[in-house]
């Protein structure tokens, strides 16, 4: 009834195809204030001809029904059947065009402020904030993975889905150090791991500390404690087994294989077996500190008590 009351001036009711609705029934009946052509019958080129025509029908049929407090029942209809529509259909009745980044934009800038807002106001979400800008920022994803779907929940720093951590309370992190932070890392701590200060691990990086028994493969001899130190550098797909030290702003090559210590630090070790390949100037080496410190999810300021407490190291 609402369509016959649309076209009643104009033709027979519209039938599915364009060219079943004459031009004067399309622009000047349904559009009467709009000149008549194809902005005021559809307003909007849409990416395809069929939602060109589906935007003037509904652009048609929402003015004119709407109108009309008898056809209540046939307007709601149509906004359910045409809602995925309306912004094409809407388009030609707003000052130019279809806005929508520019109506939602304002609205995106305020739910991110809030939830910053959250993230500093929350003490367990405080690290997201505090630790951006640093060389291992605490992201919302990371922290989600962690500590609400549980992958490495036991972990007390930042870590990866994808890294494996056995033995977390016997690994010592320093400041901004975060082992299994970047994918595919394999952190073994039957033994004692301790990694220092601005410590950078690169993906696929393992770290461990007992070899399983030659003779029994079942069983592990006694570990070996791994030590590394500050600000050093451990190159993607490199492996320290037991027993290795390496000294302050040593750099590990990717894919070394390190067996034995390197505890004078300042160098650049590669290779399997790793060994020296260059030494560094002591006087370029740069040290640097961050303006607020954590220790993995911990506070520096706290995490001495944090140790005492939760730690083996």
């Amino acid at each position: 009834m609402g369509v016959r009351r649309i076209l009643a001036d104009g033709g027979p009711p519209h039938t599915g195809d364009e060219r079943d609705v004459p031009a004067e029934v399309r622009c000047e009946s349904a559009y009467p204030h709009l000149p008549a052509g194809r902005e005021a019958a559809g307003g909007f080129v849409a990416a395809s001809p069929h939602h060109r025509l589906q935007c003037r029908r509904v652009g048609a049929w929402l003015l004119a029904v709407g109108g009309r407090a008898d056809n209540a029942a046939l307007l709601l209809a149509q906004l359910r059947k045409h809602l995925p529509l309306l912004p094409l259909a809407l388009a030609p009745f707003c000052s130019g065009g279809w806005k929508v980044k520019a109506l939602l934009r304002p609205c995106y800038r305020a739910l991110v402020a809030f939830g910053w807002w959250i993230v500093r106001t929350v003490p367990a979400l405080r690290p997201i904030h505090e630790t951006q800008g640093t060389q291992t920022p605490i992201t919302f994803r990371t922290w989600f993975f962690q500590k609400v779907l549980g992958f490495n929940r036991h972990v007390y720093w930042p870590c990866h889905f994808t890294s494996t951590v056995a033995g977390a309370n016997n690994v010592y992190c320093g400041i901004e150090t975060c082992p299994g932070y970047s994918p595919g890392c394999y952190i073994q701590a039957i033994g004692k791991i301790y990694i220092g200060d601005y410590t950078q691990i690169a993906p696929n990086v393992g770290i461990i500390t007992a070899n399983h028994d030659l003779h029994d493969n079942r069983k592990h001899p006694e570990p070996s404690t791994v030590r590394v130190g500050k600000y050093c550098w451990i190159g993607m797909n490199a492996v320290i087994l037991p027993g290795v030290e390496l000294g302050d702003y040593t750099i590990v090559g990717a894919g070394a294989v390190v067996t034995k210590p390197f505890p004078e630090g300042y160098c650049v070790i590669g290779g399997n077996p790793a060994r020296l390949i260059k030494q560094l100037n002591r006087s370029k080496c740069v040290f640097h500190r961050s303006a607020v410190e954590y220790n993995g999810y911990i506070p520096s300021a706290q995490f001495e008590a944090f140790r005492q407490r939760r730690l083996n190291v």
